[in-house]
């Protein structure tokens, strides 16, 4: 074999600034990117599989049109392996829906908007203590490479990885203590107070997200179900941490899949749950009417428990206010208050915990700020942020409240809360609140 047989093939750097080449990206038709290997890099299929792990027979097949091929691959552990091989730059592993090898520039975490510059803001150089992330399990297989699930300390006990081992060297052997054991690292990476940033903790749950999918290929159906409730919550988590990243077409892209793993699941709740997470997406976009047809949607799935009931009036209300229906926004936050008020654990799902009165509050403070209503939004978020702890939310609000100091021409204020806003934000890569910032900040100078 030649001595760069396996050395990662080398692109025209103008190649990955094409449109057509960054829609074959976010497209993930990896038949066409081998294509572009072949034609750029004039690497042959046996280069292309030498470098991604793959038989020649693996690459022909995803290269061949029409129904014998399979150009599209959406598995992150193969994706992975193809942009090692292939040397893809940073920009262009996100566009596959990969998290970034290199840490980010200040102006590349704020995405399309550059981060803004404020005088005396400290800047945080302190990177979260991944240290407490160690290997638990590894698997390696000719075909497959390798692949590496993280955890923090404490959360497995040596029964439980031996297990887990076991398992991801057969399969077949997944039963409802290894989906549990998934939703246990889940419930840790989810928590609010979480050290890792977006696309940090995107990369360190792609691995379990993997491995859960590949036990469900060869689960009975009591446990595919399962490991198919699981994988939506990954997916979901997934989607959510690029909506905080900036990165809205790969949250698009998670939040399908989220849903499309819970329409397998058969699981209406968690369907219902996942079109409600959704509407922040739409709310984004500023589409109202899209925000009131997914909350709808939602309801018509199922009857919903009252938490989830809330949450659903809680977005609703946001659509009302962006169509600045002063009415219907009260109306439906009132319906939301009332219902998490009543609500009791019982009610609680595992993956809907968080929606304390708290936070719907904060989102109370939001639809007034969107409505005009400045003193009101003001007068919440003096009584509530004070008690949040550092977050990208806490952030993303003290950027909302700058915002309402700024229309009431109360420019100390706004400035002093600019400031805490892009601390807090740098502290806790809160994109969201640095893009609002952003707007804001060319107002106060």
């Amino acid at each position: 074999m030649r001595d760069d047989a396996l050395k990662p093939l080398t692109f025209p750097d103008g190649i990955w600034r094409e449109e057509r080449t960054r829609r074959i990206l976010r497209d993930r038709d990896i038949g066409q990117l081998f294509h572009l290997a072949r034609k750029y890099a004039g690497a042959s299929q046996t280069r292309i599989a030498n470098v991604t792990g793959m038989t020649q027979g693996q690459v022909s097949h995803i290269m061949s049109p029409g129904p014998q091929g399979n150009r599209q691959v959406t598995s992150i552990y193969v994706l992975e392996r193809i942009a090692a091989g292939f040397c893809l730059p940073d920009e262009v592993r996100m566009l596959l829906g990969l998290a970034p090898q290199t840490r980010p520039s200040s102006a590349q975490r704020a995405g399309p908007t550059q981060r803004p510059e404020f005088p005396s803001v400290p800047a945080s150089s302190q990177k979260p203590e991944t240290s407490r992330l160690v290997p638990i399990l590894e698997f390696a297989s000719a075909q497959q490479g390798q692949s590496l699930i993280g955890a923090p300390q404490g959360i497995f006990n040596p029964d439980d990885i031996e297990r887990l081992t076991k398992t991801i060297h057969e399969p077949r052997r997944a039963d409802t203590h290894i989906a549990a054991y998934f939703q246990q690292l889940l419930n840790h990476y989810a928590t609010a107070s979480s050290p890792l940033w977006p696309l940090e903790l995107i990369g360190a749950i792609a691995p379990a997200m993997e491995t859960i999918d590949r036990f469900r290929k060869d689960a009975k159906p009591p446990v595919r179900q399962a490991l198919l409730t699981i994988h939506t919550q990954y997916a979901q988590l997934t989607g959510r941490m690029y909506y905080e990243a900036g990165n809205h077409a790969q949250a698009v892209y998670w939040s399908d899949r989220a849903m499309n793993s819970a329409h397998q699941a058969e699981d209406d709740q968690l369907l219902a749950y996942v079109l409600l997470r959704r509407t922040s997406l739409a709310a984004e976009e500023h589409d109202p009417a899209q925000i009131i047809d997914l909350v709808q949607a939602a309801r018509e799935k199922t009857p919903l428990p009252p938490a989830i009931a809330s949450l659903a009036y809680r977005h609703e209300a946001e659509g009302h206010a962006l169509t600045r229906d002063h009415n219907s926004t009260q109306r439906s936050l009132d319906h939301a208050i009332d219902l998490l008020t009543a609500a009791t654990p019982a009610d609680d799902l595992p993956y809907a915990s968080g929606h304390s009165l708290t936070f719907l509050h904060l989102h109370i403070a939001h639809c007034y700020v969107t409505l005009g209503r400045f003193p009101d939004a003001i007068k919440i978020y003096q009584s509530e942020l004070p008690n949040l702890a550092n977050s990208r939310a806490k952030a993303f609000h003290l950027a909302k409240l700058a915002h309402a100091y700024t229309a009431l021409k109360e420019h100390e204020q706004a400035r002093s809360t600019t400031r805490e806003a892009l601390t807090t934000a740098t502290e806790t890569e809160a994109n969201r609140a640095i893009q609002e910032l952003a707007k804001l900040i060319p107002k106060l100078q």
